[in-house]
């Protein structure tokens, strides 16, 4: 066998599902198969082609779309795709193009038949590759965000600060300083030729000890890749996981440069993203912030289910924003009005206590206040911090409860020994009333401040 089939069929014998085939099968298929090479961007497959042969992608990277554009799969190096239009008589159902310059090992379609049908293993491997391919190029998108499947790079991307290759080292970091921006792009006459980041003269000027007189483009990653400004969001946070890199420049049709975004640009342009929306109603200084916030919920909770998360996942991803506006709701209330002069929990109750909130539920909480409380000394304090967080969360859709279940209400604002004797009596006398409250209070939960008088 020549040189050129050994190393093809030594390259098969690493694929899945071929790794456990004997060599004489082996040897077969490096036979019979045909070498393809595309250009980066080119089409392979059109939705309708007649399709006979089954490709193994040798090196490069693919990318497979429906009709309507929408990404299905992402293919690399030891990946195969055209099998399941070979499985359909030749029909093809799906766009392939190539993401970079790509070489295929072209199975012929009759004998990808042949082994299917004479391996259990080998057909079992590609009647469930489909939906595995699919849950993998939607695993970073599927529990974040569904609008990166449809809005566009150019509606994210923001404008790039840009240095010619030629300005020093020195003169790129001010730049870079006085825009306060962690990421340059470089250009070669107004083309772009490379990018350039803090990491990059962490890494390749202060630790190398470089002279900083030295051009930019000597510490540059040269010929970046990009996307155009078309390309959906999806496509980035995708390109960007795979390939391990976190700023991604944007590109007219032409090459003309549209902009940048990083991955935490695609995830905060997300604002009903959770993670980041629990960030940034830590950080909110006011009310009428948290206000702000707290109007994404609802766009946060459509999301997600038609991200079809779990309804246990959406309750309690839902009520960790309910959690997080209203412990800085506290937050904001003691800046205000000062230290507790006595320690206390803030609790809450019903569906939060439980995390089963929808996007705005009403209010069920209360305080467990220490023993040491003294209603003369210490009773403003706490009915000013319970007005202040109750009414923030009321501008923020958590409805003051309408049987008064509040931290204003003082029944409900009580030491931690009259709260236990509300426990005994709800116990010991089992009225209607007290079947209400038991099944409101014995989800009880500290939210905030000293959780040992909840416990």
């Amino acid at each position: 066998m020549e040189v050129e089939k050994l190393a093809i069929r030594d390259f098969l014998a690493k694929c899945s599902p071929l790794k456990n085939l004997a060599d004489t099968r082996l040897d077969e298929l490096a036979m019979a198969l045909e070498i393809q090479y595309f250009r980066r961007d080119s089409q392979v497959l059109s939705i309708g082609d007649h399709n006979d042969k089954v490709m193994l992608v040798r090196s490069g990277a693919i990318e497979a779309t429906d009709a309507e554009g929408r990404l299905c799969g992402r293919y690399e190096e030891g990946e195969w795709v055209g099998y399941r239009s070979v499985l359909r008589k030749g029909l093809v159902s799906l766009n392939i193009r190539t993401l970079e310059d790509t070489l295929f090992y072209c199975l012929p379609g009759q004998l990808f038949i042949e082994l299917i049908e004479a391996d259990e293993r080998i057909n079992r491997f590609f009647s469930e590759k489909k939906p595995e391919r699919l849950r993998s190029a939607m695993q970073e998108i599927k529990g974040d965000d569904y609008s990166l499947l449809t809005i566009s790079l150019l509606d994210l991307a923001r404008p790039a600060l840009q240095i010619p290759r030629e300005t020093s080292i020195q003169e790129a970091a001010v730049k870079m300083t006085e825009a306060a921006s962690g990421t340059a792009l470089v250009t070669d006459n107004g083309n772009l030729c490379g990018i350039v980041t803090d990491q990059d003269f962490r890494r390749r000027v202060v630790a190398a000890q470089m002279d900083v007189a030295k051009t930019v483009d000597q510490i540059m990653t040269a010929d970046p890749r990009t996307l155009p400004g078309r390309a959906r969001a999806s496509e980035a946070v995708l390109l960007m996981a795979q390939r391990n890199f976190r700023h991604l420049p944007v590109v007219s049709d032409g090459g003309e440069i549209r902009g940048i975004v990083s991955t935490t640009d695609l995830l905060r342009s997300q604002s009903h993203n959770t993670v980041y929306l629990v960030s940034d109603i830590h950080d909110a200084n006011s009310v009428d912030q948290l206000k702000q916030l707290s109007t994404h919920l609802p766009k946060a909770l459509v999301n997600m289910v038609r991200s079809s998360l779990p309804a246990y996942d959406i309750a309690h991803a839902i009520s960790s924003l309910g959690q997080a506006i209203t412990r800085r709701l506290i937050q904001l209330a003691e800046h205000q009005f000062g230290p507790p002069p006595v320690p206390y929990a803030f609790v809450v109750a019903g569906s939060m206590a439980r995390r089963e909130q929808t996007a705005h539920s009403d209010q069920d909480n209360g305080m467990v206040l220490s023993d040491e409380y003294d209603p003369e000394l210490h009773g403003d304090y706490f009915l000013n911090v319970a007005r202040f967080v109750s009414d923030g969360l009321d501008a923020c859709g958590y409805i003051y409860c309408p049987g008064d279940i509040m931290a204003t209400n003082p029944k409900w604002r009580q030491p931690v020994s009259v709260w236990r004797s509300y426990f005994m009596e709800w116990i010991d006398r089992p009225d209607p009333k007290a079947l209400l409250y038991s099944s409101i209070f014995f989800d009880l939960r500290s939210l905030y401040g000293d959780e040992t008088l909840v416990s």
